[in-house]
């Protein structure tokens, strides 16, 4: 089978696909990872852990949405930190503020 992507530039929100339909369950475009993650971002102070990243194409035009994890949802709930300079996560440190794993002399961890 033959599948085309279009990657989105930038990613969508999943607010935008909620009630298309499409060729997920129920005739949905999203899938129930994605309203899961919805539903939690809804119920909890973290953001929504998913967007859309793009999009795979059957050769009988059926598309299926893929997706990925937000930054916002990865610096909530874990120790990587997006860093602007080398346009990347690294993991930071929260006592002593050192990247990638590296701790000052002083630093409990």
């Amino acid at each position: 089978m033959d599948l085309t992507y279009e990657r989105f530039d930038p990613p969508r929100p999943l607010s935008q696909y909620v009630g298309s339909a499409g060729n997920e369950l129920g005739g949905l475009a999203l899938s129930p990872m994605a309203f899961e993650a919805l539903a939690a971002a809804k119920t909890s102070d973290l953001p929504c852990e998913l967007v859309v990243i793009g999009a795979w194409i059957d050769p009988t035009g059926r598309r299926y949405l893929d997706y990925g994890a937000t930054t916002a949802f990865i610096e909530a709930t874990t120790d990587w930190r997006y860093d602007r300079g080398r346009e990347r996560l690294r993991l930071v440190c929260q006592v002593c503020q050192m990247k990638d794993g590296k701790h000052t002399k002083s630093c409990d961890r």
